[in-house]
């Protein structure tokens, strides 16, 4: 829509004649006949003169629609956050997988670890050096030395003779298949 039929649409609406409108302007009323036919326009003195008196904006005046203008902007900024909001959800989502994936990887690694330490098992001893003789031939044998007693009474019971000599610590590992 033209300024002129603006201008004749707001002067209407507030019930004003030309002469009237024309006074609170400051210009005449063939000034304001002739912005009406859109012959001429107002300046922009003029204009500003005229949004005070119709109560509105300048935009408003001269149809310059903002709000159709800020709502464009608003649903087109409202469109980018849903896209920005679907992709962060995304990411979310996929984070979690991975660290899902990583905790199950993580439990299978220490079920591992204890089924392996649960078929091997390691133990210290306190152990002894044994010499046993039997018929002029020497057995050197590594044990426990709670073992020693059992062993020097298999090797006494067939006549020979069993010697030991404590030792440090010993490590066995034992496989239970």
């Amino acid at each position: 829509m033209a300024i002129g039929n603006r201008i004749y649409d707001l002067r209407k609406s507030q019930k004003l004649s030309q002469e009237k409108l024309a006074e609170k302007i400051g210009v005449t009323r063939q000034t304001i006949s002739n912005w009406e036919l859109n012959e001429s326009s107002p300046d922009l003195k003029q204009a500003k003169e005229l949004s005070n008196v119709f109560g509105i904006s300048l935009d408003e005046l001269v149809e310059n629609d903002i709000k159709d203008i800020l709502l464009d902007k608003t649903n087109k900024s409202n469109d980018n956050m849903r896209k920005l909001n679907r992709i962060m959800l995304c990411i979310l989502i996929t984070t979690m997988i991975f660290l899902i994936m990583l905790l199950l990887l993580l439990m299978i690694i220490v079920c591992e670890i204890n089924k392996t330490n649960k078929t091997t098992k390691h133990h210290e001893y306190r152990g002894a050096m044994v010499i046993c003789e039997l018929d002029d031939e020497a057995v050197f044998i590594s044990t426990p030395i709670s073992d020693y007693e059992k062993i020097k009474a298999v090797y006494e019971a067939q006549g020979g003779k069993c010697y030991h000599r404590e030792s440090a610590n010993m490590a066995v590992n034992e496989n239970q298949d």
